[in-house]
């Protein structure tokens, strides 16, 4: 008696192309979605994704863009093996046994975006800068088992559990100037 691994991985993307009659303006879309049970009781997992870019040539020499990137992962996962008897003896579970609950989860959202601009100017000289940020919730509440089992009452060595929650937030900016000067007689160097 055990539930068949299933597993729904649905993934979509899309090269908008031009979105404008110049072609100054393309876009690029995906949506991923990945819901999948496992053969053992009670773990699952459930991960979405959506992921969005824009890039417009303000001029033939700028180049402006933009994208957010969101993903939500809920999961009841399983983290423990199972364990043996203290004396090494197999206790024989069944297949779909595991040691997980229902209420146990592990679950995460992701938001993040991103700017950049890309200059060019003379002839080999380019200026890139790019902002990017994000935003991320967790949270798990989960069980662990551990050590050998004791064969006469068929305790655990060791339960454990744990909850955990938080927020955090990220930002940052780099800006970076690349390009080739001449230096005389020796020749063109780059920086």
């Amino acid at each position: 008696d055990h539930r068949d691994l299933h597993s729904f991985p649905t993934r979509r993307s899309s090269d908008l192309g031009p979105l404008n009659a110049t072609g100054t303006l393309r876009g690029r879309s995906v949506l991923s979605w990945q819901k999948q049970d496992y053969f053992y009781h009670y773990a699952n997992r459930d991960d979405r994704t959506i992921y969005n870019i824009l890039e417009f040539n303000a001029t033939p020499s700028t180049l402006l863009t933009a994208g957010v990137n969101y993903r939500r992962l809920h999961a009841t996962p399983w983290l423990s093996g199972l364990s043996m008897y203290n004396d090494g003896s197999d206790p024989k579970f069944s297949r779909n046994t595991s040691f997980t609950q229902p209420w146990a989860y592990s679950n995460t959202e992701t938001k993040e975006f991103f700017l950049g601009w890309d200059q060019k100017f003379y002839e080999h000289w380019t200026l890139k800068t790019n902002y990017d940020g994000s935003y991320r919730q967790f949270g798990n509440q989960m069980i662990t088992t551990s050590g050998g089992i004791n064969p006469d009452t068929g305790n655990f060595s060791a339960i454990n559990g744990s909850a955990t929650r938080g927020k955090s937030r990220a930002n940052s900016w780099d800006t970076k100037l690349s390009g080739n000067y001449d230096i005389g007689e020796i020749g063109r160097a780059s920086c």
